[in-house]
């Protein structure tokens, strides 16, 4: 971890850069090792990390133990690989690897074949997106998560009546921006089974927070 241009740099195994705002609370991916990859010649000659290293995971364990026991710190675990497409964004850069799977069949058809046939979709997408849902599902999404109640146009009554004998919403049990870090532990719980009455009636669904935890989420309320 580094600073730089006002906020933290991190460059993590596989070559992306990461970079958090001096005031932010999550990194975006701002360095992408295999922007100017075209060939298989290019990735051949990439620092693939040695995935299969018994070192690599060696003293996790003990650290673990290290920081709970002797800096008495909470463990949070950091970014996971978050599957074969996800790993291209980050890799190639949004736009390439949008334009690489638009341009070349053969590379949509590969990774559905890496998916198997019983693989179920989920997108993950914040926002206001509720205009390109009809979209979504007709392209094969099965699972949207998060459902930003938050967001214009994410009325989660109007989605489930819409759409929720197409979809399953994974997310949306509770409003992360407002509730979560601001709410009592009592207001917490109370949207939350709301929101299961509300969402779970003749539908699938998957009910959690709405987005992802702030900073000024407060342990009494994020753990209702």
């Amino acid at each position: 971890m580094k600073d730089g241009l006002g906020g933290a740099w991190y460059t993590d195994m596989w070559g992306c850069g990461w970079y958090m705002p001096k005031d932010g609370a999550y990194f975006d991916v701002r360095v992408f090792p295999l922007a100017e990859a075209e060939s298989t010649k290019d990735l051949d000659s990439f620092d693939w990390p040695p995935g299969d290293d018994p070192a690599m995971l060696s003293r996790m364990a003990e650290r673990a133990r290290e920081i709970r026991d002797d800096h008495r710190r909470a463990i949070v675990l950091g970014r996971t690989c978050p599957g074969i497409f996800e790993m291209c964004s980050v890799l190639c850069g949004y736009e390439k690897a949008m334009m690489d799977l638009a341009g070349n069949p053969a590379l949509s058809e590969a990774i559905k074949r890496c998916s198997g046939e019983r693989a179920v979709v989920e997108l993950h997408c914040c926002g206001a997106i509720r205009e390109i849902q009809p979209d979504l599902i007709e392209s094969g999404v099965e699972v949207l998560n998060p459902v930003q109640v938050s967001a214009a146009g994410m009325n989660k009554d109007e989605l489930k009546k819409e759409f929720g004998d197409s979809i399953v919403f994974h997310g949306g049990g509770v409003d992360s921006q407002a509730t979560l870090p601001y709410g009592t532990p009592g207001e917490v719980r109370e949207e939350v089974r709301r929101r299961i009455e509300e969402l779970a009636p003749g539908a699938v669904s998957s009910s959690h927070r709405s987005t992802a935890f702030n900073t000024t989420s407060r342990p009494k309320t994020s753990w209702p």
